[in-house]
């Protein structure tokens, strides 16, 4: 039977390492999760299973006690919080094990053996809120009523039948009147024998157990408990001796024993004290830099890439106004929102007509960004080549030279740009920007 309870003792604490046992929930994002107290209490059962010694306290005592030296004694408990705050717990428990007395002493040579059965409530109450640092280990104390049952045996006869003779230094004679010893063979009834004339007495009593010990958290779950309780018996036959014994020793007041134990409680069925629970919302704070918006387009500053647009235009995810033909204009101040795709517009983003374009290029504020040092610098060009220098037309050009008199006349030079803007021509923009040069220089 010891072999079977320290084999499950193992089980149980080598299991509360696994989470799975447990049903934790792992904690997220402390910005999506709240801790939060159930809103309603549950009565769960909480089981524990342990193991522990007796030692008898009566008129029949073994010579020398210590916690350990007393009998095997298993123990099961099943209990239930009472409290929300889990601070009272309602416990049932059943012992079963031996109770023993063994004393030889001059004229006292006694002995009994009882094996017994005891069921009862406790109330236990936790003190960790008295300490001050909330350790692992929590104390408790504990009061109950229990029901007890015994039958007590002793060994008063050597294996042939015959009756122990005690001598007056204790030592024990045969029959014959030979030395000899004790069998430890309990088989005498003491009630039946009746050897103090108390006639039928009753093998069942209460008894007020008091429980003090700590409760070692190993997990949420699981606690191992170490603990002694005193059970304080309504009566004094548990050892077949009273105390108004004539003649012999005995101890004032009721039989009592003790119970050293160690136990494992799980708890397999509670929810948590607190628990982790989603948010809806998440609350967090922001630098309020973070949240500037200059130019009022929605786009936090932080993230707009055009950060003063003009207010009430509709802009895209990165805080730049639509322009939806892409034609350089933002919608808000295009006149023409839907003009052809690559088509030359003005300021307003309305398409220029091919004579207004020619008449841009002769102007430097129609030059594009990327070639206005370069018209800025004609007046050099002109000044080093000088009009009519009677350069000839570049080989690339000559096509366009359709009277073949070895110039480009105005006309000549409308026509190529006509074929440019109508696609009809080998010639890319820069060589048409050549080309008007040349038509300047020669």
């Amino acid at each position: 039977m010891r072999k079977v309870f320290l084999y499950i003792s193992f089980v149980f604490l080598v299991f509360p390492y696994q989470d799975n046992l447990f049903g934790q929930v792992i904690p997220g994002d402390s910005l999506s999760v709240e801790e939060e107290a159930p809103s309603y209490f549950q009565y769960k059962p909480l089981i524990g299973i342990g193991t522990g010694t007796f030692n008898f306290f009566g008129d029949v005592n073994d010579n020398f006690h210590t916690p350990v030296s007393g009998q095997f004694s298993p123990k099961i408990t099943v209990s239930s919080y009472v409290d929300r705050a889990r601070r009272i717990n309602l416990e049932f428990f059943y012992l079963a094990g031996v109770l023993s007395g063994n004393q030889n002493r001059p004229l006292d040579t006694l002995n009994f053996r009882t094996e017994i059965t005891d069921f009862g409530i406790s109330l236990r109450l936790s003190l960790r809120d008295f300490q001050k640092n909330k350790w692992a280990l929590s104390p408790y104390v504990g009061i109950g009523i229990e029901s007890f049952r015994f039958n007590s045996k002793g060994d008063l006869k050597d294996a042939k039948g015959s009756r122990y003779n005690y001598t007056t230094g204790g030592t024990i004679l045969d029959s014959e009147g030979n030395l000899t010893t004790r069998d430890h063979t309990y088989e005498t009834d003491l009630r039946e024998a009746d050897l103090y004339g108390y006639g039928k007495f009753s093998e069942s009593s209460f008894s007020i157990p008091l429980d003090v010990g700590f409760d070692l958290a190993l997990s949420e779950r699981i606690s191992l408990r170490f603990g002694t309780s005193f059970h304080f018996l309504f009566t004094d036959y548990t050892d077949n001796k009273t105390s108004d014994d004539f003649g012999l020793f005995g101890n004032k007041g009721n039989d009592m024993f003790t119970n050293a134990y160690v136990s494992l409680h799980i708890d397999l069925f509670n929810m948590p004290i607190i628990m982790n629970l989603p948010k809806l919302f998440v609350e967090a704070e922001f630098d309020e830099t973070m949240q500037e918006d200059e130019d009022g387009d929605k786009v936090l500053d932080f993230f707009d890439q055009c950060p003063f647009t003009q207010f009430g235009a509709e802009v895209d995810a990165d805080g730049c106004p639509l322009d939806g033909d892409q034609d350089g204009v933002p919608n808000y101040s295009d006149q023409e929102l839907n003009t052809p795709y690559g088509a030359f517009v003005n300021e307003e983003g309305v398409s220029l007509s091919e004579e207004e374009i020619i008449a841009l290029l002769a102007q430097k504020d129609a030059v594009e960004r990327e070639n206005v040092s370069y018209y800025l610098n004609r007046e050099v060009i002109f000044s080093r080549f000088g009009r009519g220098s009677g350069e000839a037309v570049p080989d690339k050009f000559k096509s366009f030279d359709t009277d073949e008199d070895g110039t480009i006349s105005f006309d000549e030079l409308l026509h190529s740009i006509d074929a440019f803007f109508d696609f009809r021509t080998f010639l890319s923009k820069q060589d048409i920007y050549e080309f008007i040069e040349f038509f300047f220089q020669q």
